[in-house]
């Protein structure tokens, strides 16, 4: 009625004028995909459930609050060039894979390790002590592919489609949906000759590469490819849920707010700045819980520097043999060989590689006052080498008994054996350690994606395995974790295995170090198609939802070009982000106090806890890992439930 009035006065459109503006709308968004199709490019899939709930004011029988429960979808196109790449994918026969296969081998350890050092080397770069290593330490960190991804990404946002992920009725109608337009731009694009080869990557949530799958297992019988979705392979996880789970088992472990008073502790950090609204949620308020770990990660990392350079506050000048008062003055690679040695002195003493192999005993010997120690391989029964008096002698001690200390008679000579392995204190220290391993991984993960650094990812992401696992051998994201590995590593050819690497991550910018996880921009889409349903109003039909949707890239555009066009300026609710240099120097001198890192008169937690993460059965983890392995190979399900532990 309104609309209506409002045309009389020649202010608005009819509102059957409205309605052929939004399907013309609709039909330019499909032809900007047609055109982009038809000059030679291909691209990507991804896709997320909407959830809506519209409520009514009126409740009655016949009229009831609703929950919509749609999907929605994007075509991201390809950013890389795949010219020359071999299309031909290995035979599963002919794969021999092993555990090592999805942990970072020795050489990707390097990798790993040397971006962490420019990682943590940004945070000192905060310190006044520390401002000599600007012209060492670069703004974006180096690899392959930093042009590509420093490209602007072209994202087609699909109309919604009225299916709910959760059926596989419903995904079967999903997927249906894909092969439809696919098929479809192809076809009306002269490219339709190549469609007997097409491969599309469709990217999504744990949730939706499952249900995606499963929908194409229940079709894998099915006599034509379009019926069959050969058009859609592989179905792949994606990075910002894979790191949104990651911080939830982060906080599982760490964040016990029943511990509140054990000083030092997450649980006690978060009362010394009153983060209010970290609240263990990880899901509903990941941002929070985000900034919470990096704070917290940080001030741990501030409080060892300053133990480590006998540094009374973050003000003071680093006291270390390297570290010369005139480096300031120096060029860049004297400074760079400074760099590399203090930095790996850092890295040695905070950060624990993964092992495959269970680690070495170290048994020390106590002969008479005098102490040897060997390395033993580890087993249930330790078998002890030993020459006394130019005679050899093996002694077998069980593992139990030699981490407890026990003495035995050798050659008439009483030997005390005691094994150095740790299984674990109460000392604040330790959790630091194990926490920072943790964190690690965050700020790589963040950074990886940012950069687009494809090669990094994935050295994360099997870094990540056995943190995982270490929560729960039914670990969601660890099955993840290794199917995105095995897709991209061994079972795709080298074309389709860029293809999914690079697709990974989006530009909306085109700006180097801008890039974000493809399903973070699928969130930021879901909200914006959010917001147009709701304008619909009440009684708002399914043609009308699947219609605004369409039409709702170009009326952004519009609506861009417009205000871009007055001049104005959108006025926007959220604030800048504050800086977090207060907490970090509140944290760190609560943890400086707390002589966190001091070995005389360390600082004790009433619990017990392992300086590694790893603390778990080396045997178990390989079976366990095999097991996901060949069952991914023979594309069965993989069913985990990681919250009945």
């Amino acid at each position: 009625m309104l609309l209506t009035k409002l045309n009389t006065v020649h202010l608005t459109l009819t509102e059957h004028s409205k309605r052929n503006l939004i399907n013309l709308y609709g039909e330019e968004a499909e032809e900007r995909i047609l055109k982009a199709v038809s000059a030679g490019n291909d691209g990507k899939l991804n896709g997320d459930n909407l959830d809506i709930r519209v409520q009514t004011n009126d409740v009655r029988l016949s009229s009831k609050d609703k929950d919509y429960h749609f999907f929605a979808s994007d075509f991201t196109i390809d950013r890389v060039n795949l010219t020359g790449l071999s299309k031909v994918t290995p035979s599963k026969e002919n794969i021999n894979l092993s555990v090592k296969d999805f942990v970072p081998s020795q050489e990707e350890y390097t990798y790993f390790t040397d971006s962490l050092k420019l990682l943590i080397a940004r945070d000192l770069l905060k310190l006044n002590g520390f401002k000599w290593m600007k012209g060492v330490v670069p703004l974006h960190i180096p690899h392959d592919f930093e042009e590509d991804m420093a490209k602007k990404s072209k994202i087609f946002v699909l109309p919604v489609s009225l299916n709910n992920e959760s059926s596989y009725q419903d995904c079967i109608h999903i997927m249906d949906e894909y092969e439809q337009y696919i098929n479809r731009w192809y076809s009306k694009t002269g490219r339709g000759a190549e469609l007997s080869a097409l491969r599309v990557p469709v990217g999504g949530d744990q949730l939706t590469r499952v249900r995606l799958e499963g929908a194409k297992s229940l079709r894998a019988g099915a006599h034509t490819t379009s019926e069959r979705f050969d058009h859609l392979d592989p179905v792949i996880i994606e990075m910002f849920h894979t790191l949104q789970d990651y911080l939830e088992k982060l906080c599982k472990k760490f964040l016990d707010f029943g511990k509140a008073r054990d000083p030092g502790t997450l649980a006690n950090l978060k009362i010394a700045i009153q983060r209010v609204n970290v609240n263990g949620n990880v899901k509903s308020r990941f941002k929070a819980h985000e900034d919470f770990i990096i704070t917290c990660g940080t001030s741990y990392l501030y409080s060892y520097i300053l133990s480590k350079f006998n540094m009374e506050t973050l003000e003071d000048f680093p006291k270390h043999p390297a570290i010369k008062e005139s480096i300031n003055m120096w060029t860049v690679e004297p400074k760079r060989k400074v760099f590399n040695k203090i930095m790996d002195e850092v890295l040695s003493d905070l950060f624990i590689p993964f092992e495959v192999e269970e680690p070495d005993e170290r048994v020390t010997i106590t002969v008479q006052n005098q102490k040897f120690e060997v390395a033993v391989e580890h087993s249930a029964m330790l078998k002890i080498p030993l020459i006394i008096n130019n005679a050899r002698y093996t002694v077998a001690v069980s593992t139990t008994d030699i981490r407890k200390g026990v003495t035995v008679q050798v050659g008439g000579v009483a030997l005390n054996l005691k094994s150095s392995h740790e299984d674990g204190d109460n000392t604040l220290k330790t959790y630091a350690v194990n926490f920072l391993q943790w964190y690690f991984s965050v700020i790589q993960m963040k950074d990886a994606i940012r950069e687009g650094d494809m090669r990094r990812v994935n050295i994360t992401l099997k870094h990540m395995v056995p943190f995982f696992y270490s929560h729960s051998v039914l670990s969601k994201y660890m099955v993840e974790c290794i199917d995105y590995i095995l897709k991209t590593e061994h079972t795709l050819s080298p074309y389709m295995s860029l293809k999914v690497r690079a697709a990974t991550f989006v530009n909306p910018k085109g700006r180097k170090g801008k890039n974000k996880a493809a399903d973070m921009q699928k969130e930021n889409e879901v909200k914006y198609l959010k917001n147009l349903i709701r304008s619909l109003g009440a009684n708002k039909t399914e043609k009308s939802i699947v219609g605004i949707t369409k039409a709702g890239p170009v009326m952004l555009e519009i609506a861009e070009n417009f205000d871009e066009m007055t001049g104005s300026k959108t006025v926007k609710t959220t604030h800048k982000l504050k800086s977090k240099e207060i907490d970090i120097e509140v944290l760190t001198n609560k943890l400086v106090g707390l002589r966190l890192w001091d070995q005389d008169k360390p600082s004790m937690l009433p619990d017990s806890l392992s300086k590694s993460p790893f603390a778990f059965d080396r045997k178990v983890f390989k079976t366990t890992v095999m097991s996901k392995i060949q069952r991914l190979l023979m594309d069965v399900p993989t069913v985990e439930n990681d919250n009945d532990e």
